[in-house]
């Protein structure tokens, strides 16, 4: 498993995970349930952060979200 990080994989915009919510290592990395709470949830924490004044941290958290949302659309979502 490549030293502890797990298997190779190309990049997508979403992210890796080596494990999954049971703690069952994975073979397929990208698990898209958490890459859509993870969108979701630095989608909502923006406005907080822009509060805050943390408009740096903010913008960094928006485009993440947007760049984990395309992803799911172009990876995460078949037809069958």
């Amino acid at each position: 498993m490549e030293h502890g990080r797990g298997y190779p994989v190309k990049y997508t915009g979403l992210i890796k995970g080596g494990f999954r919510a049971s703690d069952d290592a994975t073979v397929y990395s990208y698990n898209i349930p958490e890459n859509a709470f993870a969108c979701v949830a630095l989608r909502e924490v923006t406005p907080l952060l822009q509060a805050l004044g943390a408009a740096d941290l903010a913008g960094a958290a928006k485009s993440l979200s947007l760049t984990l949302q395309q992803a799911i659309t172009a990876h995460g979502i078949v037809n069958h």
